[in-house]
């Protein structure tokens, strides 16, 4: 499944629930207008729901209203998936625009979307590698993570990067500091660490793109060119957009040119997720 696209069944099934919960929470504030002893007086088979829900409107009441705040912040969260799948060719174009020329593997060269989050929870699976993030390790501090990429490979990356907006100088990665900085952020030439790297790979990898080397050893991030750029929308801070590449250097040219030309299309899609 495509890391960007959202199931339109579970949209619309979302849907389909907060429009009921909110036709039972009108009939239900609707029923409670009438009086309890009156109840006997209606045809069957509308007497016997009033008998048997009439002291129960309230819970009624309150619970679909509930749903309805629920299942509207579920579909907010989620996104409309047709936006979800414009969002998917924009990033489809700028990895064209960028690498279409080179006759490499997909996943050598892709442009990830990452949104900003005030807050987040560790999940369990990221828990060996904990200790070194400990320091931005605060859940509240802020983060960017991975919500859609260019291509079919690679798309459920494990990853978030502290990204604080108020403290930019502890924003973690390419695309944290893109994020927390509000300009773009570019390292190129990067050493390889898939190929016997040394503790000097590791200490200039960290370097250039504000990682912790401890993490880089466990990680062993595969690019070795990289340009963040950042996201805000309305006025605030969204996320960051990253190009990222197997080859040691960049068209940044192109590349920077290309972003300019669309942010503005991009700045619109999220407007809506």
């Amino acid at each position: 499944m495509r890391l960007s696209r959202r199931s339109r069944t579970q949209y619309r099934f979302l849907g389909g629930v907060e429009w009921l919960s909110g036709v039972v929470a009108v009939v239900g504030l609707w029923l409670l207008r009438i009086p309890a002893e009156t109840y006997g007086s209606y045809r069957e088979p509308l007497a016997s729901l009033l008998v048997s829900t009439g002291p129960h409107l309230w819970t009624i009441a309150f619970w679909s209203a509930v749903s309805v705040a629920a299942t509207r912040g579920l579909r907010t969260y989620l996104g409309n998936p047709s936006i979800w799948l414009a969002i998917d060719t924009y990033l489809n174009g700028f990895r064209r625009e960028g690498f279409g020329h080179v006759d490499d593997p997909e996943h050598h060269h892709r442009i990830t979307l990452f949104r900003f989050r005030r807050f987040r929870f560790l999940p369990l699976r990221l828990s060996r590698t904990w200790p070194f993030v400990r320091p931005e390790g605060r859940p509240w501090l802020g983060w960017v993570r991975p919500v859609a990429r260019s291509g079919l490979r690679t798309q459920r990356p494990q990853i978030v990067f502290a990204a604080p907006p108020q403290d930019p100088d502890r924003a973690r990665g390419v695309a944290g500091s893109a994020a927390a900085e509000g300009r773009t952020v570019e390292a190129t030439g990067l050493p390889d660490l898939s190929d016997s790297p040394t503790e000097s790979d590791f200490v200039e990898y960290g370097k250039k793109t504000a990682c912790d080397p401890d993490w880089l050893r466990v990680r062993r991030p595969s690019a070795r060119a990289l340009v963040g750029f950042p996201v805000e929308v309305n006025g605030r801070v969204w996320g960051s957009v990253v190009v990222d590449s197997r080859a040691p250097e960049l068209e940044m040219k192109k590349i920077l040119d290309h972003h300019r030309a669309t942010q503005d299309i991009l700045h619109s899609l999220l407007q809506g997720v």
